[in-house]
């Protein structure tokens, strides 16, 4: 299992964010990041159409995690 740092693009409003998960690899990281994303229901909806993108390498490595933190707060 690895990290992998991920972004959102929600078409319902929701604000996007930058998050971790765990997975196996790349394949498994996207996937389970958009069955999370899909399901967060709040005051927005649930967005069926939420996009994800896998912005950062695997990892364990805690200055490359602050890293891939920061590239994805400055796009």
């Amino acid at each position: 299992m690895q990290f992998f740092m991920f972004k959102t693009a929600f078409s319902n409003g929701r604000p996007d964010f930058s998050e971790l998960v765990i997975a196996d690899n790349e394949a498994d990281a996207e996937r389970k990041a958009t069955t999370i994303c899909q399901g967060i229901s709040d005051e927005y909806r649930c967005d069926p159409d939420v996009e994800v993108e896998i912005v950062g390498s695997t990892t364990a490595d805690l200055a490359e995690i602050t890293e891939m933190i920061r590239v994805a707060e400055a796009a």
